[in-house]
């Protein structure tokens, strides 16, 4: 395949060095992405809330973590974002550097990372690796304008994206520098249309009753979703990497990516689906191809396009998910909004979506059932009455032609033969 992608799940080591992510017969590796909660068991929930995504190309290494504490009677909530580390961790419980790690090496049928601080406990780790000949990538950061409708022309991965991954923290202008309000924006673009969805989250510190806002967009690749908060709309895309456009304004924010081209071998597809009110078999059918991998923003949330903050409209849930027809994980962590004490945790699983809302409801649980000509199919076992909004990603391989190939005879092949 011209285009490859695995998902791996190791516990992290819990002391420094070096520590391997392979899938055999996955070959050559050109990039990971790294998303880690504090959850230390598969489908066993975790006191305290830690959420961390970090992307590496083998020469860049950016990351970004937040966290919330558990069972306080006063929020403590903080995130930090670095473009030296793929993976940076806070200490869910107190906000304090937990653990970081960079790339060592790509190796036989995976990436090596260094840990050169710890973490103290055996978190679970998912990683996404992705390679193949057809495939460019590219991690970087940009600077957003701190102007309303003003652009910055991101041209450092010199080669047309056909998907990008983009993480924002919120107003972080420098880097490995701890703020406090857990500010966690995750967008999905596609380079047809421009299409782009996001899933978004903002914690309030310091307040006596927990107040937690989530926002999902199909405008933005990043929205933080209160007061102030800034948009980012990815605009055109072009030869040398595409434009970032501030809708909203709240300074030059840094902003994370992972460019991904396919150089003409992938479908390629972004949007926000609706989830499930039913049991069952379900398929989601918009991409309209064969997909061979499909990424996930699951949400809580009962509309795009408006700020929720509640527990019943969706605020304090996030997911990632990801699945092939082989592996899947979810990595969801969830915050009660309108509490006197705290109540925080995380959640992981192998199973392609697996959350809860805010107060630990659980939202969609289900397991994989196949690629189809059109999309997926999903068998839920759990599924909310409401529709749910969830930004969604997949990427297909372009089928050859079909047929039986048709010789053509030389005039002298010909000849012989008469």
């Amino acid at each position: 395949m011209a285009v490859t992608i695995e998902i791996v799940q190791e516990a992290a080591r819990t002391t420094t060095g070096t520590q391997n992510f392979t899938k055999t017969g996955f070959g050559t590796a050109k990039a990971a992405i790294f998303i880690i909660t504090n959850a230390l068991t598969n489908a066993v929930e975790e006191a305290h809330l830690m959420l961390a995504t970090g992307f590496t190309d083998g020469t860049r290494n950016y990351c970004l973590c937040g966290r919330s504490v558990d069972n306080a009677d006063v929020s403590d909530s903080h995130r930090v974002m670095s473009n030296t580390k793929c993976i940076s961790l806070l200490k869910a419980s107190d906000g304090a550097v937990d653990a970081e790690a960079s790339f060592d090496a790509f190796i036989t049928d995976g990436v090596r990372i260094n840990w050169t601080d710890a973490p103290a406990t055996a978190v679970l780790v998912n990683c996404i690796l992705l390679g193949g000949s057809d495939l460019s990538v590219y991690a970087g950061a940009f600077t957003a304008n701190a102007t309303t409708d003003s652009s910055t022309d991101v041209t450092a991965p010199n080669f047309q994206p056909d998907n990008l991954f983009v993480l924002g923290g919120g107003d972080i202008t420098s880097w490995d520098t701890t703020l406090s309000v857990m500010q966690f924006c995750f967008g999905l673009v596609d380079r047809t249309g421009p299409v782009q969805a996001s899933s978004n989250t903002w914690i309030f510190d310091n307040v006596g009753t927990s107040q937690i806002n989530n926002h999902v967009s199909n405008q933005y690749a990043a929205r933080a979703p209160a007061s102030g908060g800034q948009a980012i709309e990815i605009g055109s895309f072009d030869s040398q990497g595409f434009t970032a456009t501030t809708r909203l304004a709240d300074g030059a924010n840094f902003y994370i990516y992972l460019a991904l081209g396919y150089n003409g071998a992938c479908n390629h597809w972004v949007g926000v689906l609706d989830s499930p009110t039913s049991t069952g078999n379900q398929a989601d059918t918009a991409p309209g191809f064969l997909p061979f991998f499909a990424f996930q923003l699951a949400s809580a949330l009962d509309a795009v396009n408006s700020t929720r903050s509640t527990n019943a409209t969706g605020a304090g849930a996030f997911c990632i998910c990801g699945f092939t027809a082989t592996d899947s994980f979810s990595s969801a962590v969830r915050d009660s909004d309108n509490q006197g004490t705290t109540d925080t945790a995380a959640l992981v699983t192998k199973t392609p979506i697996r959350y809860t809302d805010g107060a630990g409801t659980a939202m969609h649980v289900a397991s994989f059932t196949s690629f189809d000509a059109t999309g997926w199919t999903r068998n839920f076992t759990t599924a909310n009455a409401t529709v749910r909004k969830h930004p969604s990603l997949a990427i297909g391989a372009i089928a050859a032609p079909s047929g039986p190939a048709i010789p053509v005879l030389t005039r002298q092949y010909a000849e012989r033969r008469s």
